[in-house]
């Protein structure tokens, strides 16, 4: 049984009443979206779109990627494993489009009105076992939302939602039912028989008022901050060995543009400038 974590946070403007009824914001969206039912996706593990992603990156990585053959695809009777971040690839959510909201995200972990802004904040990767290999066969993606919490005064609040999503093998007759018990665990340390386990948290907040998107736009223009890299490109050092146990893999805040940071199995920079 789930138990509530969440304690409420206290508005020092607006005093007890206020205490209660961020206390209750906090209780309601950690039941209504825990308690959620997220529909299974499925897909079948082809060497196709990992192909072709590696092949994307091959300018952009290059001393990281192996050398083949760009001009055949891997092989089915000796396939390779799936690489670390090329789940990311496969099982896109299967939703129409009256279920895409105007940013074009889906619906399935929003806690709805008001808080309609929507950031991608960061989250973890696991290998429990050895990757499932690129055979063409098929597979599931279960995802659950394993917590909500509330942060922020009341007013700008920020909603966090924490998202767990299994990867495993499935036979055509398996039930949906099936899959589940198999594959999803409760207790979030036991990795049932899934081949990848990914945690993502999403920051979900209000929309801004006229007077900050105003204020927003008189910073147009106007010399920013700039943010130096900590390391350059060239020492990223990045081991593509596999072995049973992966182990747990944390990645930075996720950005859009931050997809070679997924693509790596195990990276270490080196701190020398």
């Amino acid at each position: 049984m789930k138990t509530n974590s969440l304690r409420p946070l206290i508005s020092l403007r607006g005093g007890r009443h206020s205490c209660r009824a961020y206390s209750s914001l906090s209780e309601r969206l950690y039941h209504e979206l825990t308690t959620r039912k997220l529909p299974l996706t499925y897909d079948y593990l082809h060497p196709q779109p990992s192909h072709l992603l590696n092949l994307t990156l091959r300018d952009v990585l290059p001393q990281s990627q192996p050398s083949f053959d760009y001009a055949t695809l891997p092989s089915l009777q000796n396939p390779s494993p799936l690489p670390a971040g090329h789940h990311l690839i496969y099982f896109p959510p299967q939703v129409t489009l009256s279920q895409l909201l105007p940013d074009c995200t889906d619906t399935l972990h929003t806690p709805g009105e008001p808080f309609n802004r929507r950031l991608w904040a960061g989250g973890n990767l696991r290998f429990p076992v050895r990757s499932p290999p690129l055979d063409g066969s098929r597979a599931v993606c279960i995802e659950s939302i394993r917590n909500v919490t509330v942060k922020g005064r009341e007013g700008d609040e920020k909603v966090i939602v924490t998202i767990e999503r299994r990867i495993g093998n499935v036979s055509e007759q398996e039930t949906a039912d099936q899959a589940w018990d198999r594959i999803w665990k409760e207790n979030e340390h036991n990795a049932g028989e899934s081949s990848v386990i990914e945690n993502r948290d999403l920051i979900f907040m209000r929309l801004k008022t006229s007077a900050q998107i105003k204020a927003d736009k008189a910073q147009f223009g106007k010399p920013g901050r700039t943010v130096k890299r900590e390391h350059s490109f060239s020492t990223v050092q990045c081991d593509f060995k596999f072995a049973n146990d992966f182990g747990a893999m944390k990645h930075p805040p996720m950005r859009r543009s931050a997809t070679p940071s997924y693509l790596l199995k195990r990276c270490y920079f080196d701190s020398r400038r």
